[in-house]
C-alpha cells in the first residue's frame, strides 16, 4: 500500500464537505429574495442600490413579489443541483456528467459577480458585497465540481478502497 492509498479514503470522504458547504452557500442568497419576496422589494442584500425610478420601472409590488420567489426557487435548485453528486444513483455516472452542473453554476456565478464587481467599482451603484459573496459562491463551486470531477463515478468493483454506500 503506498501512501497515495492510505489517503485516498480520506479524500473521498471530504467529497461531501466540499459539495455541502457550497450547496449551503446559497442559503443566504435564498433567505435575501424571500425576505425582498415578502416585502415585495427590488434588490438583493449587500446589492446595488435601488432606486425608486427602478422600482417603478419594473411593474407593481405583485409582478416585484413574484420575481424575487422566483429568484428564490433558482437558488434552491442550485442548491438542489448541488448536493446532486452525493445521490447514491449518480455515482453511476462518468465523472465529467456528474460535475458539469456543478462547473456551469460555478462559471455562472463567477461571470455574474465580475458583472456586478465591475459595475459596483465603474458605476459607484454599490454592491461589492454581494460581487464578492457570488465571487466566493462561484469558487466553491469549481472547487465542488473538480472534487466531483476527481471522485466521482468511482465504485467498488473498480477501485476497492471506495466504500460502497
Amino acid at each position: 500500500m503506498t501512501a497515495a492509498d492510505a489517503v485516498r479514503p480520506a479524500r473521498e470522504h471530504s467529497l461531501p464537505v466540499f459539495v455541502v458547504a457550497a450547496s449551503a452557500f446559497s442559503l443566504p442568497y435564498i433567505a435575501s429574495k424571500v425576505v425582498h419576496a415578502l416585502q415585495a422589494r427590488l434588490g438583493v442584500h449587500g446589492g446595488p442600490i435601488v432606486t425608486d425610478t427602478n422600482t417603478a420601472a419594473f411593474g407593481s409590488p405583485g409582478e416585484i413579489a413574484a420575481a424575487q420567489w422566483g429568484n428564490a426557487g433558482i437558488g434552491v435548485v442550485i442548491a438542489l443541483v448541488t448536493v446532486l453528486p452525493l445521490a447514491a444513483w449518480t455515482r453511476r455516472w462518468r465523472r465529467p456528467i456528474a460535475a458539469i452542473p456543478l462547473a456551469c453554476i460555478g462559471v455562472s456565478l463567477l461571470a455574474l459577480g465580475i458583472v456586478m464587481l465591475v459595475r459596483a467599482i465603474a458605476l459607484g451603484l454599490g454592491g461589492v458585497l454581494f460581487a464578492v459573496y457570488l465571487l466566493i459562491w462561484s469558487a466553491m463551486e469549481c472547487v465542488a465540481a473538480a472534487r466531483v470531477a476527481r471522485l466521482a463515478g468511482r465504485t467498488k468493483a473498480r477501485d476497492p478502497a471506495i466504500p460502497e454506500s
